[in-house]
């Protein structure tokens, strides 16, 4: 018994012993996956593991390497214990901390920047020079991160740099010339925006990361390397064109988005990890993601990060369109007078155009989500260039068409005067509403003079000739060649009952007709107001009793040319008699249209992900990515 006893006590003494050093097993939440392995400065505001690891062999501490990160970034990289890999990583770590600490009550001071500076220059050392092997992006964690420090500092670099500028007295800025902290040297390479052509210095270079949308449904990104960001260009540097040739007398201006996407590198000086660490000079370089998506840096090709949306977001929030819209449909003496032309791009001759066209009382703010969805498709990207169409939409038809087409012909004949890239041909053609009786009208033919007889058919004597030669150039055309599929949303191709309304008639009534156009087309004006008072404005052509709308619905549609509707209905289950609230079923179907889809939406269905889909369906079929096939009436 005593033996049992004395058996019992050892084997307890003995556990007793070893309890300290026994390995206790736990669960972990699943929140604690990520942190414990891509949990760093940037993403829960502490130090990685890895750095801290790093630094805890050195016997360094944490808190006052954050306050003071040159003496332990030094400590680091003189080390032998740790790898060189290793120890840049924890040194760009640090940096990063320490300046968005600086950041918080200094953005823009040379000690806020020089921090910055330094941790891109880690970074860059880490990768760009060490690992010579950033193109590979390999799928360790931790090269993730010293990615991340790179592109971060780099944005705060480019957006403090630039902040500066516009705060600064440096109107004769030069590339030479940034204002940088003392003992720092940054020039400015701008020539990867674009192929040709001098690039002006943005008056601001803003980080896509800290700018958010409402109203923008996708934002649309490719990983990489560089910062994010996106350049608002000088007023005028982005090629308007006033006044128009004198051959073209109804078309407006063009110009490319003034808020292009940019993204940017900074490129430091030296060969080695010592001299990139040494140096204190540095080139911060400016690429057109939609042209590049790799750039070389040290012999590597590295793979381009891009925003393809934050340029448009910020285009349109600035635009002040809406208010704009309303303006000229009611005042159009104080307002848009003619069509302007934007281009989401720069023009580029080697992706076609889709050229989208808004209705009534809009603006090309109608396309918000869905010139953005359309092209977050990547393929389609890579081939078509979206341009919008921004017109007076309280001036007639005809003459809305004649200007808009006059319009379009310039801005090719401006950027392609040979007519020979591919740009200039094969565009596609996206009309909402009204905008789509302006497309329809721009591949069909009037038959020669035929639409005109058809308008002055009742006029007699002297009045005849005078309004004929006022309205022949509005009235005789031929489809546009350049033209070859067009894609109708919810457009009343027969007119509209809404627009005999009692809304319609208190529009009517407070619109207005430019008195320039007014003295233009005085005889034709002359004429109107013995009948109605004033010439015609746009709601009056969407009548279902207008002589002119009626007459465009039997005008002869180019064979050539591909058309396809995407209809809109509340009540799905009588066609019929279905209505978007503003545009019946039965005006809006189009006989011989290579597909018709019908959406379940009210009237602004161009913005629905449904009508988003089809686009894209139709432009992938366009640019040969997908085979066609019949999807006539379907409702989603």
């Amino acid at each position: 018994m005593a033996g049992n006893k004395m058996r019992v006590a050892a084997v307890l003494f003995t556990a007793l012993l070893s309890g300290c050093a026994m390995v206790k097993m736990k669960n972990v939440a699943p929140e604690r996956y990520f942190e414990q392995r891509r949990g760093d400065i940037l993403s829960t505001g502490d130090l990685s593991p890895a750095t801290r690891q790093e630094m805890g062999l050195l016997s360094l501490d944490a808190k006052s390497c954050v306050s003071a990160p040159e003496p332990c970034s030094g400590t680091l990289i003189g080390s032998e214990e740790i790898k060189t890999g290793d120890s840049l990583a924890a040194s760009a770590e640090l940096w990063v901390a320490y300046a968005a600490e600086l950041s918080r009550t200094s953005p823009d001071s040379d000690r806020t920047m020089d921090a910055w500076l330094k941790a891109a220059r880690y970074s860059y050392a880490y990768f760009l020079v060490f690992q010579q092997g950033a193109s590979r992006l390999a799928p360790r964690d931790r090269d993730t991160q010293i990615r991340d420090y790179y592109n971060y500092s780099v944005e705060n670099v480019t957006a403090s740099l630039f902040r500066r500028y516009r705060q600064g007295d440096h109107a004769n800025l030069t590339s030479e010339s940034l204002p940088t902290p003392a003992g720092w040297r940054v020039k400015l390479d701008m020539s990867g925006l674009r192929e040709n052509g001098e690039v002006p210095i943005p008056k601001e270079l803003l980080a896509a990361s800290s700018i958010g949308f409402g109203g923008i449904r996708n934002a649309y990104r490719r990983d990489g390397f560089g910062a994010e960001m996106v350049a608002a260009l000088p007023a005028g540097a982005s090629g308007s064109q006033t006044p128009p040739p004198s051959g073209f007398p109804l078309a407006g201006g063009y110009s490319a988005m003034p808020t292009p996407n940019v993204t940017c590198l900074l490129d430091f000086e030296g060969n080695t990890v010592q001299e990139v660490l040494a140096s204190r000079s540095a080139t911060l370089r400016a690429f057109d993601p939609l042209l590049e998506s790799t750039a070389a840096i040290k012999g590597e090709n590295v793979p381009l990060a891009a925003n393809f949306t934050a340029g448009y977001g910020v285009w349109l929030a600035r635009s002040n369109f809406a208010t704009e819209a309303i303006r000229t449909l009611l005042d159009m003496d104080k307002s848009l007078d003619k069509p302007h032309l934007y281009m989401l791009q720069p023009f580029d001759p080697n992706r076609r155009v889709v050229l989208m066209l808004h209705g009534l009382a809009s603006s090309p703010e109608a396309w918000v989500n869905t010139a953005n969805d359309v092209l977050g498709d990547d393929e389609l990207r890579a081939r078509y260039q979206v341009w919008l169409m921004y017109y007076p939409t309280n001036l007639p038809l005809p003459y809305n068409h004649q200007a808009i087409r006059q319009t379009v012909l310039e801005t090719l004949r401006a950027m392609d005067p040979a007519g020979t890239a591919q740009a200039s041909h094969e565009m596609v053609l996206v009309g909402h509403s009204m905008g789509g009786l302006l497309a329809r009208l721009m591949v069909s033919s009037s038959n020669g003079s035929r639409l005109l007889d058809q308008t002055l058919q009742e006029l007699k004597g002297n009045e005849v000739n005078a309004v004929r030669q006022e309205l022949s150039p509005l009235l005789v055309f031929d489809p546009m060649p350049q033209v070859r599929r067009v894609i109708f949303i919810a457009t009343p191709h027969l007119g509209t009952p809404s627009a005999e309304g009692v809304l319609a008639a208190i529009v009517s009534r407070l619109s207005s007709i430019p008195q320039g156009l007014s003295t233009r087309y005085s005889a034709s004006a002359a004429v109107m107001a013995a009948v109605s008072g004033r010439l015609p404005l746009s709601i009056d052509n969407l009548k279902e009793s207008d002589a002119f709308v009626k007459d465009v619905a039997k005008l002869p549609i180019s064979p050539d040319v591909v058309l396809h509707s995407i209809i809109a209905v509340k009540n799905p289950t009588d066609l019929a008699n279905a209505t978007d609230g503003f545009v019946p079923y039965r005006s809006a179907h189009l006989a011989g249209a290579a597909s018709e889809k019908v959406i379940l939406s009210g009237h602004s269905v161009q913005q629905t992900p449904e009508a988003v889909l089809e686009l894209r369906r139709i432009l992938r079929i366009d640019a040969g990515l997908e085979t066609p096939q019949s999807n006539s009436g379907r409702l989603d």
